[in-house]
Formats: C-alpha cells, structure tokens, sequence
C-alpha cells in the first residue's frame, strides 16, 4: 500500500528528531494489557532476554486492539513485525530470537494499514508517531489546502461509512458514552492518540473550523491522559498554531461534558487520516465480543464483500455453533440465517458485535 507522500514542511518536522530504534519490544499494556498481567510479563522479558540486547528497547505500549492475545509483545525490526501471545504462560524462546533477527515469517501480526496501522506498537512520544506515520494525512490537507481536501473526502468512501462532516461554526467531537462502542474509543485514544488529534485537525481544516471541542465523558482516566499528553506535545511543536504543517490554528477544548447536539465521533473523525493514502482502505472499526475465541478490535472492509461470516471467522468463531449477533447500543438481532448478507457501514451501526453464546435463544 502506498500511503500519503512526504510534504517538505513534514520533511523538516520529521527531521529534527533522531530516528527510532531499528528494533525494540512493545509490551502491551494500557487498560487491557495490564488487566490481564501485563505488568508482571515485563520481569520476564528482561530475564529471558540478554540485558545488553534488551537495554532500552524495551517499550511499554498499549493494547493493539487483539484483546484476546493479552499479555502480549510485539517485537518490531525493520520492515517487520511479530506478535507473541498469552505471555502470562512465560517467554517463549522464539520471541528472543526474534528479536536478534531470527525469524521465520516475513511479517506476522495484523493493523499493517489503515487505523489499525500504529494501534499500540508505539512508545508514546511524538517522535515516535511522526516517524511512524502521523500527521502525514494533516500535512497533505495544509499543502493540498482546504477546498481540494474536502472534494477528496467527499469523493471518497468516506462518507458512505460515517456520513457528511459538519460544516463551520465549532468542530464538535465525542467519544461515546455508557455505550460498548466506547471499547474503540479507548483503544484509539490510548492506543494512537496521535491519530484522533491529527483527524481532528484535518477535520477541522477542510470544514473550516476554529475551535473544536472534544468530549471524553465516561472514557477512563487513562485514555484522557494519553490523549491530553499527545495534545501537549503537538502544541509544543507548533502543531495547532500552524506553525509546523501550515494550515490556520485551531483551538481546542478538552471536556467530560456530554456535547449537546450532534458531534463526529473518534472513529469518524479518525478515519479521516485515511482518507488521502493510496489507495484508501474503505474499512470500519468492529469491536467483537461475546462468545467468540478471539475477541477484539477489528478493520473490517465494507467495500462489498464482507458478510457476518468473514467477520466471525476473523475471530475465529464457527459461524454453524453461532445463532445469532446483537449489533449496535439499540442490540439489533441479526440471526445466523442472514450471515452470508453482505456487511454495510449502515448494518454495522455503532460498530459493536456481541457474539451470542449457542445456547443461546433468538
């Protein structure tokens, strides 16, 4: 895939910082890596591994979105990547090797595209995410300029999947709240909150907004706090002022208050750091549930051929042993008769899917 094209302006943003390491671990951890031990598996890593080898390249993430695999590791070298699960069950020798260069697969582990792309495999400094991808799609706005960016949203899938973007006045965008789609939210906000900042400013660019306000009302202290601190550095480097990348400034508010009226969502608006790769992946974000062997956060294309059943067996469930899916906050029923209809972004709703159990009654 061929994403956004350098700008010259991101070219010199990018380098004033030395570039990352050509190899590291990132232990996932965030809420669900350390709910499941992801604290503890850090001891083991360094015991398992040489201490030269390991001194400093070994990075505390957060969850990648496989919530199944957790304690997970990824161990990232140039041009690959390979993820190690259910490390509460020990170090797998395998893992140490690989990360000396030795191993089998060209590339292993998934989100290689797409807002899936950097979810977790980073070590939570701006450096990181500029090196490895962010405000790419900001900077291609601000070169491009507003009106031909958004006849380029416009013309995309993009709409199709999340509806129009607001037009002027406030820019207005908000996490959910007391709804199992807040799963995906947090996960992108302390995962890549690089990637919501950077969808918020092209957001607010090509609508032409000047202030913005984002509500993180019901999100944990957690996710707050990475995404608060990803603000903090992208003002220091002249991100917001328009300094760095062009573009006007943008003054944004941070808010637990519920917004009033409609608001774009963190999903939504942070597909729009999609929208300008080459080609676009026309993809949504499903959080998976349930009785399924591999729940998680998954992109799901929705460009015409996926059906329930591509989606269950992404998670490794029997579409046969499952009689049904509850989809969205309203819990509308989709029965195991209608798995093989294709997949809208409309069907999808808020992009929840519980797996029910198969005793279960539809």
């Amino acid at each position: 895939m061929t994403r956004v094209p350098s700008t010259p302006a991101l070219a010199r943003l990018r380098s004033q910082f030395p570039s990352p390491l050509d190899r590291r671990i990132i232990l996932h951890r965030g809420t669900c890596g350390d709910n499941a031990g992801a604290e503890a598996v850090r001891d083991d890593l360094v015991t398992s591994i040489d201490d030269a080898l390991i001194e400093g390249a070994l990075i505390d993430g957060t969850c990648d979105g496989s919530c199944w695999a957790a304690p997970a590791a990824t161990v990232q070298r140039a041009g690959h990547q390979h993820r190690f699960t259910h490390l509460d069950r020990g170090v797998p020798e395998e893992l140490a090797r690989c990360f000396a260069g030795d191993c089998d697969d060209e590339y292993a582990g998934r989100g290689e595209y797409g807002l899936l792309e950097r979810l977790g495999r980073q070590d939570g400094t701006f450096e990181d995410a500029v090196a490895r991808g962010a405000y790419a799609a900001f900077a291609h706005t601000c070169a491009s300029g507003a009106r031909r960016a958004l006849d380029a949203v416009e013309n995309s899938s993009y709409p199709a999947r999340y509806g129009a973007l607001p037009e002027g006045g406030t820019l207005t965008v908000a996490a959910q709240q007391d709804s199992p789609a807040a799963f995906t939210d947090r996960h992108l906000l302390e995962g890549d909150p690089h990637r919501v900042l950077e969808g918020i400013l092209t957001a607010a660019l090509v609508t032409g907004a000047t202030d913005a306000r984002l509500h993180l009302g019901g999100q944990p202290a957690s996710a707050r706090a990475a995404f608060e601190e990803a603000l903090r550095q992208a003002e220091a480097h002249g991100l917001l002022d328009g300094s760095a990348l062009g573009g006007p400034a943008l003054t944004l508010e941070v808010t637990d208050i519920p917004p009033e009226g409609d608001a774009i969502g963190i999903d939504a608006v942070s597909a729009l750091t999609t929208v300008f790769d080459q080609p676009p992946p026309p993809t949504r974000l499903v959080a998976l549930s349930g009785a399924v062997p591999r729940p998680g956060l998954y992109e799901v294309p929705v460009g015409g051929a996926t059906t329930w059943t591509g989606i269950l067996a992404m998670a490794g469930a029997t579409p046969g042993l499952v009689p049904g899916l509850r989809i969205g906050a309203a819990g509308d029923l989709v029965a195991r008769d209608a798995f093989e209809e294709i997949v809208t972004p409309s069907a999808l709703a808020d992009g929840t899917v519980v797996v029910l159990a198969r005793d279960a009654e539809v």
